[in-house]
């Protein structure tokens, strides 16, 4: 037998490019929310946006955001400073190719990924 489990917890993430920045402060707030209501529970670190919530989706950076959480398991902060960092070298040089901007996007990525 099947057991269902009620009372999901979502989080959808849009794509936007930059704009996404927006979204991670949203998450900003409703993980500081969250941990003050779970303040109770003294734990020494708060709660990971992939620790409370049970299924994350996104397109475009809002997917990418949802890799960060996810899969990286990062924090919010951390997240921001990732998609701060891609947002100024990625999306800071309008003059760029496409071919560039995927290198760079690339190499942020990659930079990331060592760092965690």
């Amino acid at each position: 037998m099947v057991k269902i489990k009620k009372n999901l917890k979502l989080a959808s993430f849009d794509g936007g490019g930059i704009r996404a920045l927006s979204q991670v402060e949203i998450m900003n707030n409703i993980m500081y929310r969250l941990n003050w209501d779970d303040e109770e529970d003294e734990s020494e670190r708060p709660t990971l946006p992939c620790e409370h919530f049970d299924l994350m989706g996104g397109s475009g950076t809002g997917g990418l955001l949802v890799l960060l959480f996810t899969k990286l398991r990062m924090s919010v902060e951390e997240a921001s400073e990732v998609l701060s960092t891609i947002a100024t070298q990625v999306y800071g040089n309008n003059q760029m190719e496409p071919s560039q901007r995927s290198m760079k996007l690339r190499k942020c990525l990659e930079d990331a990924l060592k760092e965690k």
